[in-house]
């Protein structure tokens, strides 16, 4: 019975973090006033690696603070809709939970960068004793957590 509840709470906090992180792209979307568009910036290869890398050490750390027991410090980089949705004590169960599940943690390792509506999501496979999971961090232009979801 308590392994249910478990698994209950563990996929709540999962689907709040998924919903947390998707409902950021919705306010982009509206009416656009041509008269305040600016012309888009030519992005060059460089300055576009430089903020992929950046995004990248931002979800590398906050998978490490995951790991390490450091709640209070991974909830620090979060944007205010996910302070809002989960605080320290939450990740704190989500990772047990997790660990529960899947053995002990082991090693993360960076997989890929997907782009889009001013977000970048970081793909970072989790590598665990029974069973690999891939922790999807979304990060926003501010270079905060806008969401966290585990496939």
């Amino acid at each position: 019975m308590m392994k249910r509840f478990r698994t209950v709470m563990f996929l709540s906090i999962v689907a709040i973090l998924f919903l947390a992180g998707c409902s950021r792209g919705e306010e982009a979307e509206g009416p656009v006033d041509e008269d305040t568009v600016q012309p888009e910036e030519q992005v060059t290869d460089e300055s576009a690696n430089a903020t992929t890398d950046e995004t990248v050490a931002v979800a590398e750390e906050f998978i490490v603070q995951l790991s390490e027991g450091q709640y209070a410090e991974a909830t620090e980089n979060f944007d205010d809709t996910m302070a809002e949705q989960i605080g320290a004590e939450e990740l704190q169960e989500l990772w047990g939970s997790l660990e529960e599940q899947l053995g002990e943690f082991i090693a993360s390792e960076y997989d890929q960068t997907e782009s889009g509506d001013g977000y970048e999501v970081i793909l970072i496979k989790g590598v665990f004793n029974d069973a690999d999971a891939t922790f999807q961090v979304t990060i926003n232009e501010n270079m905060e957590i806008a969401g966290f979801y585990i496939v």
